[in-house]
């Protein structure tokens, strides 16, 4: 039996058999001594509780509990928690390390954000998953932890499921995020791996979805919009990690909405980090779906991207140190429309497949690559239409032969050297308004 349906097949059965017994009622009279009602229940082989409605203040309503979690709520093994309160904290509501067989269930009702009694913690987080198995998040509305909405560090079989998160943009801020290290801290190099993302509404934070080092992640049927930077995100390094490991491998990105990310036209507004002088150029990693920084081997099909800045951006930093590039990445299937600069930009990449794409009036290309440092790519069936200036642009680089048996139809031409190049030895489509 495939072992990630086996695990989420005993989840399920587990929480099943949970719901029809009663729930350990939690309310402000005993919210205090929530862990100690979890550990009982854990130690007797397992339980549920249920926090009912009401505003709960976690910093002042969990105290001395003897174990330094700074007023967290810390799930034990084989308990469900069913959330339909307001949970508020400056630190972090839900802290899972080590555990597993755990469901936090919101139902659409349960609600956690910041406590602004506080000053803003920028490194603050609604839930925190570290070294832990069969995790389910579901139906929660997590809003304005500047760090990160829901984190999941070197854990395994972790479902992410029909949750509403938004407001995590501080400078290392994502909605969700998937991988090895945690930030500025402990680098636990085995990675995440068997997840899976679906279903959720994740909206202005810096990343919406990033997995860093993260193995056969599935992200399916999620909406990510007006995020910062990026949408989603595959990568091989953490800010502040000093993470230099693969990037994420074997990962599906499929059937997501994603939409108005980085789009907001921020020419200028970041610093290069070489000269330490504000840059006219636009980052790279400013798109709808961002791959880059060594992953490895993802499929991104089925999705549906709309006016970000780029499309979906396949992109290796120069001073990247891994040794292990990005290679093997296949973008298929996807509508790429009305993005403000290109649809779908290689930039350093080897072995891409972009196949079957619609890529449909986006502004300056539909596809661009650009350096020399492409290696082996493949551009193949795609419907260009409509673009603003360029179907196909080849920028720094000469090995335009590698696309093939595409349509492309551009409002402003290209030259005559392109429409040859294109149409008659490699067998395109070139159609110039």
């Amino acid at each position: 039996m495939n072992l990630k349906f086996a695990t989420t097949l005993f989840l399920s059965i587990f929480i099943s058999n949970l719901s029809a017994q009663n729930c350990t009622q939690i309310n402000s009279a005993n919210m205090w001594e929530i862990n100690d009602i979890i550990n009982t229940l854990s130690a007797s082989g397992g339980g549920c509780i249920e926090i009912t409605p009401g505003d709960y203040y976690l910093n002042q309503l969990i105290v001395g509990n003897g174990n330094g979690s700074n007023q967290f709520i810390i799930p034990k093994d084989n308990v469900v928690i069913k959330n339909y309160g307001k949970l508020y904290s400056k630190w972090i509501i839900f802290y899972l390390n080590g555990v597993k067989n755990i469901s936090i269930i919101g139902d659409k009702i349960g609600y956690l954000a910041e406590d602004t009694n506080f000053p803003t913690n920028l490194g603050n987080k609604g839930i925190l998953i570290i070294d832990s198995d069969n995790i389910n998040i579901t139906g929660l509305n997590i809003n304005s932890f500047k760090n990160k909405g829901i984190e999941v560090v070197n854990s395994t079989n972790v479902t992410i499921r029909d949750n509403k998160i938004t407001g995590s943009d501080s400078s290392s801020g994502a909605g969700i995020a998937i991988t090895d290290a945690l930030f500025g801290g402990t680098n636990y190099k085995g990675g995440s791996s068997l997840s899976n993302i679906s279903s959720n509404f994740i909206s202005n934070s810096r990343i919406g979805i990033t997995l860093n080092r993260s193995f056969e992640v599935v992200v399916n049927s999620n909406i990510v919009v007006d995020n910062i930077i990026a949408g989603i995100a595959l990568d091989g390094s953490v800010d502040g990690s000093n993470d230099i490991g693969t990037g994420s491998q074997n990962c599906v990105i499929s059937n997501n909405i994603v939409k108005n990310n980085a789009n907001s036209d921020r020419k200028g507004c970041f610093t290069d980090p070489n000269t330490n002088e504000p840059s006219n150029d636009f980052r790279q990693d400013y798109a709808g779906i961002y791959i880059g920084n060594g992953a490895q081997k993802n499929i991104i099909t089925n999705n549906f991207v709309r006016n970000n800045y780029y499309g979906i951006s396949y992109f290796e930093e120069e001073n990247f140190t891994s040794t292990q590039t990005s290679y093997n990445n296949i973008i298929s299937n996807n509508q790429v429309i009305l993005n403000k600069w290109v649809g779908i930009k290689l930039t350093r990449t080897n072995n891409a497949i972009v196949t079957e794409n619609q890529i449909v009036n986006n502004k300056l290309a539909g596809i661009q690559i650009h350096d020399t440092n492409i290696l082996n790519y493949t551009i193949r069936n795609n419907n260009v239409i409509l673009n603003g200036k360029y179907g196909f642009l080849c920028t720094g680089c000469d090995n335009a032969n590698k696309a093939t048996l595409n349509y492309f139809n551009v409002l402003t031409g290209h030259t005559t050297k392109d429409i040859e190049l294109l149409s008659e030895e490699y067998q395109n489509s070139v159609l110039c308004d």
